[in-house]
């Protein structure tokens, strides 16, 4: 686990999305691997903060051997339950005098055991407890919120004093982000989406394209999502692949996700056999939602990524109506669609809590970037569109200048904006499964000129 860290604070902040390799271990010791390496990556920025109260220079500029085991260590004590802090903090020494150095590993003792001072809590005969847990974080510098909206409690005021300096360290979000959020959105979107990050990501099934009665073994391992045609998966991981795979009318998908396909029902391709393109289809879930709406027309779908386009022939496999080509193909076989879906390369910023990574490298830069290829996108799905057609323009982003500024950019490309929408995550620590959802927009633009 620590081995993996360390890769992760090499890279760091293009983390890398592979999950950590316990492969040989048992299972309960797979599972707390999981555990710390999952805790730590999520909240990097919190235990940099507390670790770079004890250290004489940042965390940041520290060999990512040293970085990785103190934030390992960090994560058991502050953030897992269960977990005997002498033990992580004698496993954290151990793993450095065996990889790193002896005086390294004399650093990390003594950083983990301030650390573990500072969580410490401190009764009235003066004696050192281990740290409390309150049911509700209230947001004070003396506590670090949990994934299920309880909080630990620490002995010091550990965090910063500043509230918005503060509640953008508890939810490990970027400082570039979070001003971000408050100049674009305001304070209380701002807030909202920082504590949101927070929240742990239920897996939801897309069931709007069952054909018959839902299985027996989903009905009895998920429960209905407050949003129609979705269900939230309750059990194992491994009986989740087995179930999918069985039944490639069900998916994993989340509600917000699919609203821009399930939207398209009124604009659907007029003469049987007419073409719908997938343009940016990415490993293929709206191809198959694309496929079962638009059950009559044939559905182009490809993608310039290599690796996803892999994937994406596995998927038009299984489906009688779909036609998967290569990127340099797109320009003949997409010509003269009736619709075009335009899923597009964004900042992600609507699906944080899921995508880790995509939180820490979020920038002012690549945003810019991602605009213009986000044009370029817009500027191809404009030219392959039949005239009167329909353009889908999606992001799984909140960002005004992925969305509507783009959708009132593609004016100049002859599309007419028909109708838009935009949704933010929702979902707070402890809060129903039920009812959280992921962000997204979606513009449905009709070219209006030959």
């Amino acid at each position: 686990m620590v081995w993996a860290l360390s890769r992760q604070a090499e890279r760091w902040p293009e983390l890398d999305t592979t999950p950590v390799n316990t492969e040989g271990l048992p299972p309960r010791d797979a599972a707390f691997a999981h555990a710390i390496y999952d805790a730590a990556l999520r909240r990097w920025v919190t235990l940099e903060w507390v670790l770079n109260r004890h250290l004489r220079q940042p965390l940041s500029g520290m060999k990512p051997g040293a970085r990785a085991v103190l934030i390992g260590g960090a994560a058991q004590m502050l953030l897992l339950d269960r977990v005997p802090v002498h033990a992580a903090i004698n496993e954290s020494v151990e793993w450095a005098k065996k990889h790193l150095s002896g005086s390294l590993a004399g650093m990390v003792n003594g950083v983990l055991r301030n650390v573990w001072r500072d969580i410490l809590t401190q009764t009235s005969d003066d004696r050192l407890h281990s740290p409390t847990r309150r049911a509700e974080w209230t947001g004070s510098r003396f506590e670090i919120p949990l994934p299920d909206g309880s909080c630990r409690v620490l002995r010091e005021p550990v965090l910063p004093e500043d509230p918005h300096e503060r509640l953008r360290v508890v939810t490990s979000c970027p400082q570039s982000l979070y001003e971000h959020w408050l100049g674009s959105h305001g304070e209380a979107t701002a807030r909202a989406q920082a504590v949101h990050l927070l929240a742990t990501p239920p897996t939801i099934i897309n069931i709007a394209h069952r054909r018959g009665s839902l299985p027996e073994q989903l009905e009895a391992l998920s429960v209905p999502h407050s949003q129609r045609g979705s269900r939230v998966w309750t059990g194992p991981r491994s009986e989740l692949s087995s179930l999918l795979s069985k039944n490639p009318d069900l998916w994993v998908q989340d509600s917000s996700s699919a609203a821009c396909v399930m939207a398209l029902a009124e604009f659907a391709p007029a003469a049987r056999g007419a073409k719908v393109l997938d343009l940016c289809a990415g490993q293929g879930t709206k191809t198959r939602q694309l496929a079962s709406v638009f059950a009559d027309a044939t559905v182009v779908a490809s993608d310039p990524d290599e690796a996803r386009l892999q994937t994406l022939r596995h998927v038009g496999a299984g489906l009688a109506n779909v036609r998967v080509v290569e990127a340099s193909e797109v320009a003949v076989a997409g010509a003269g669609a009736a619709l075009v879906l335009a899923d597009v390369p964004c900042s992600n910023s609507g699906v944080l809590a899921r995508r880790i990574e995509a939180r820490y490298r979020w920038s002012l830069a690549q945003l810019e970037r991602l605009v213009a290829v986000q044009r370029e996108i817009l500027t191809t799905a404009a030219s392959l569109v039949a005239p009167g057609g329909v353009v889908i323009y999606s992001t799984c982003s909140i960002e005004r200048e992925e969305n509507q500024q783009q959708a009132a950019w593609a004016s100049g490309l002859g599309l007419e904006l028909v109708r838009e929408r935009a949704t933010l995550p929702e979902g707070a620590p402890g809060g129903p499964d039920t009812a959280y959802r992921d962000g997204a927009y979606f513009a449905v633009l009709r070219r209006t000129r030959a």
